[in-house]
């Protein structure tokens, strides 16, 4: 391990869990507001390798894998979470870095954070200004290995006020991922939205009815022909 590699696992090696928290915030501000050739001189101690990777969160995740230690790489997961707590529902903070959050739990399989989506993407103001924010959030969940937690997060973002029904299938998918045994009466409970969903999109037609037969399509085995019964 090269001079400058020990020297920037050491500073890691200090930080607390608040500590990662206000250093992911505050790169990602500053990566938002500062043109892209100053860019570089963001995210304290590594700002130029996160640079030359394909995307911030790319560069977060490597930051995560190369650099922070191993004793601290929880402290590191709950910090996302307590940006997403903290930050999300602030009308001028950028959205984008709230995607690249939701992203970066994907690329480094955060659970942690999971306890945050619902007061910011499912009843907040992040869900309100940033609808599409849910098909990066519904794409982690379906990423993490099935749990009662995983199952709890969906099934409450489901029900939460700013969720498009428009995810409602691959969301569905996920409840049975994590319950193969229920999918029925998981289809079932949700059987007036899937019916509503199913008679907007095929009135719309086009693109609309073609997602929404996709869905059905490539969908569990389980959940399509629950579905397929309605």
């Amino acid at each position: 391990m090269d001079k400058m590699k020990k020297a920037i696992r050491k500073a890691f090696a200090k930080f607390s869990r608040k500590k990662f928290a206000d250093w992911l915030w505050q790169g990602l501000q500053r990566f938002y507001s500062l043109p892209v050739s100053d860019r570089a001189r963001t995210f304290d101690y590594v700002g130029y390798f996160i640079m030359q990777q394909e995307s911030i969160c790319e560069g977060l995740a490597r930051t995560y894998e190369e650099y922070v230690p191993k004793s601290k790489q929880m402290m590191f997961r709950q910090a996302i979470g307590d940006v997403l707590l903290e930050r999300g529902n602030m009308d001028s903070a950028p959205v984008d870095a709230f995607r690249d959050l939701v992203y970066l739990m994907i690329r480094i399989n955060a659970t942690e954070p999971l306890n945050a989506l619902l007061p910011t993407v499912g009843n907040g103001l992040l869900g309100k200004r940033d609808p599409e924010i849910f098909y990066g959030t519904i794409a982690a969940l379906k990423s993490l290995m099935p749990s009662a937690q995983v199952y709890e997060t969906t099934y409450h973002l489901i029900g939460s006020a700013n969720f498009d029904d428009g995810y409602l299938i691959e969301a569905i998918n996920v409840l049975v991922e994590c319950e193969p045994s229920r999918a029925t009466a998981i289809v079932s409970k949700l059987a007036p939205r899937l019916k509503r969903l199913r008679n907007v999109t095929k009135k719309l037609g086009g693109d609309e009815w073609t997602a929404f037969c996709e869905a059905v399509a490539f969908s569990r085995e389980e959940v399509r022909l629950a579905i397929e019964k309605l």
